[in-house]
């Protein structure tokens, strides 16, 4: 089974839960983590099982009438291998960077979002963290996304849910998204090509956990609301 980035999230999602707790986890947990329904984690813990990364047992509820266990996972050694290499970032340090993400989304959805969203541009090459200037790159990107003109969803969904790598899956869409500002825009493009230039970059810098939790903000973004105006408008 290719090991693709919506698996990879999966993965570490649960990984991440039993490390918390030291317990075997329940697929409506790693559902509650990632947003998605609880068969939706279900169906796809039970193929990271069978492709040998998570390990299944059972136990009976209190609640539960005799003989009807419920199914919880845990990591393999194959798993935990696989997601060694990489330690993830510091939470307070993640919890601040979501912070200022947040915000920049608030100022590119306010009614002064041009101005805004060049003053983002100004600031992005002052930032020296990777993993917060490709936040910046993305936040940019994906208000792009949302604009008459922009890449088309199923093109933006194929670039993060058929990548077998996040970072082919960060580099995918912003790709798709630049070619795309390209056939509307003028000098912002030339911006934008620019901070894709050193997005395609520091990618390569990333740790992999890094890689996971953009492609996770980037999900988000893109169901993010549509901001009013957009850019170059």
């Amino acid at each position: 089974m290719v090991l693709t980035v919506r698996r990879r999230q999966f993965l570490a999602a649960v990984i991440e839960l039993y490390q918390e707790t030291g317990l075997p986890v329940h697929y409506a947990t790693v559902g509650e983590k990632l947003l998605v329904s609880k068969w939706t984690a279900y169906d796809m813990l039970r193929a990271l099982e069978k492709a040998g990364y998570l390990e299944a047992e059972y136990a009976v509820a209190r609640d539960r009438a005799p003989g009807r266990a419920l199914v919880y996972f845990k990591p393999t050694p194959r798993a935990c291998e696989l997601l060694r290499e990489e330690q993830p970032p510091r939470l307070e340090s993640w919890a601040a960077l979501k912070n200022r993400v947040r915000e920049v989304f608030e100022r590119i959805k306010s009614h002064n979002q041009d101005q805004a969203i060049q003053q983002l541009l100004v600031e992005l090459p002052s930032i020296k963290t990777s993993v917060l200037s490709g936040a910046y790159t993305l936040a940019l990107l994906a208000a792009h996304v949302h604009e008459p003109g922009g890449p088309e969803n199923k093109v933006v969904r194929d670039c993060l849910g058929l990548a077998a790598r996040p970072e082919q899956a960060l580099s995918l869409f912003a790709g798709a998204v630049l070619s795309s500002m390209a056939r509307i825009r003028g000098t912002i493009y030339e911006q934008m090509a620019a901070c894709v230039e050193r997005f395609h970059q520091d990618i390569l810098k990333l740790t992999a956990q890094e890689k996971l939790l953009l492609v996770s903000f980037l999900r988000h973004a893109l169901e993010k609301k549509a901001p009013e105006g957009g850019i170059g408008r």
